[in-house]
């Protein structure tokens, strides 16, 4: 079974029965359809993934496309949020996309939520953008602070909140899998120079996984012919197939890996599978 482990409604201009007519095409069993709620966006007229749309997909489409709710952190009571959500069938807490830093107190708060639910979590990273100096901001233009920040905070996370299964996503989680990252733009090109923060957290951290999504994960597994062979079997215990765009081309860059056929299999479809079947009982009830 293929599931695609991440898309959005809209993206590709595409509805829902257009998504499922997608997933038809490359035959993909499932989908986690996820939200994004970010209050920048809402301050500013714009809500582009609300909850109540993903939820109404997925109750149209029978299990082909499964409901993934995150708040955000920013605004008061997203825990309850979450809770009210997950009880009406949220699988998981996704995309969790805002322009908080790990180390902030609302951030925390949403993750012991997540734990106390048993739920996965796919989490967005991605820098700050600079503008060029010659360019002014634009009226009413907010400054982009980045989402996520930084890898030594989200370290100290994944070990505070050993029972929430993180699932890594964006261009700086990506540009992660080097060292020293990229400052320089969002999708480097050419070799991996040294393996990065990411390769370590992957290898060290049992509850952190990644999916591949968007021109990010395809670029990191693609721009270096020899690192992304090795990269993707050593992880293919903890790699997520998922698109955001289904016409990135991932599954043929997958394909073109040459992998083994079990550890395509994890990727495509069993590894997600797996994690949201392990969803367990509050760590504080847990025997032992």
């Amino acid at each position: 079974m293929i599931i695609d482990a991440h898309t959005h409604l809209h993206v590709d201009g595409l509805t829902a029965d257009g998504l499922v007519a997608r997933m038809d095409r490359d035959g993909v069993e499932r989908c986690w359809l996820m939200s994004w709620e970010e209050h920048r966006l809402l301050r500013d007229g714009r809500h582009p993934m609300p909850v109540e749309e993903v939820f109404a997909a997925a109750a149209a489409h029978g299990d082909r496309l499964v409901p993934f709710y995150a708040p955000d952190p920013s605004v008061p009571g997203a825990a309850e949020r979450l809770r009210l959500w997950a009880s009406r069938g949220a699988a998981g807490c996704a995309e969790l996309k805002v322009p908080l830093r790990w180390d902030d107190a609302r951030v925390g708060e949403l993750l012991a939520a997540v734990q106390e639910l048993g739920m996965v979590l796919t989490f967005h990273m991605e820098d700050v953008r600079a503008r060029p100096a010659a360019a002014a901001p634009a009226a009413g233009e907010r400054p982009f602070a980045g989402y996520l920040l930084d890898f030594d905070a989200m370290e100290a996370r994944l070990a505070e909140f050993s029972g929430v299964r993180f699932i890594g996503h964006g261009p700086l989680f990506w540009k992660g899998v080097e060292s020293p990252i990229d400052g320089t733009c969002a999708y480097p090109a050419g070799p991996v120079a040294a393996e990065g923060v990411v390769v370590r957290l992957l290898a060290e951290y049992p509850n952190l996984h990644a999916d591949l999504s968007g021109r990010s994960g395809l670029n990191a597994l693609t721009r270096d012919a020899s690192f992304g062979p090795r990269f993707a079997a050593r992880f293919s215990h903890k790699l997520l197939y998922g698109t955001d765009s289904m016409e990135l081309g991932l599954r043929g860059a997958l394909d073109a890996l040459a992998l083994p056929p079990a550890a395509l299999a994890r990727i495509l479809g069993d590894n997600a599978r797996r994690l949201l079947a392990a969803r367990p009982p509050p760590p504080e009830t847990r025997a032992g």
